[in-house]
C-alpha cells in the first residue's frame, strides 16, 4: 500500500478512536462502543496488508 493512502487511513482510524473514546466517556461502555472498538482494531491490523492494485476482473 502506498504510504500516502496508508497515512490517510491511519489518520481516519485515529479520528474514529477519538470518537469511540467520546462515546465511552458520555454513554459508558455499551455494546455499540464495543463493536466500534472491534472494528477499529480489525482495520488497524488490516491496513499494512492491503494491496491498492485494481482487481483483475472488471465490474459490469
Amino acid at each position: 500500500m502506498t504510504t500516502e493512502i496508508e497515512a490517510y487511513l491511519l489518520q481516519a482510524l485515529k479520528k474514529l478512536e477519538k470518537a469511540s473514546e467520546e462515546i465511552r466517556r458520555t454513554k459508558g461502555y455499551t455494546a455499540e462502543a464495543e463493536e466500534l472498538q472491534i472494528l477499529i482494531e480489525l482495520a488497524k491490523e488490516q491496513v499494512p496488508h492491503e494491496k491498492p492494485c485494481h482487481s483483475t476482473r472488471e465490474t459490469r
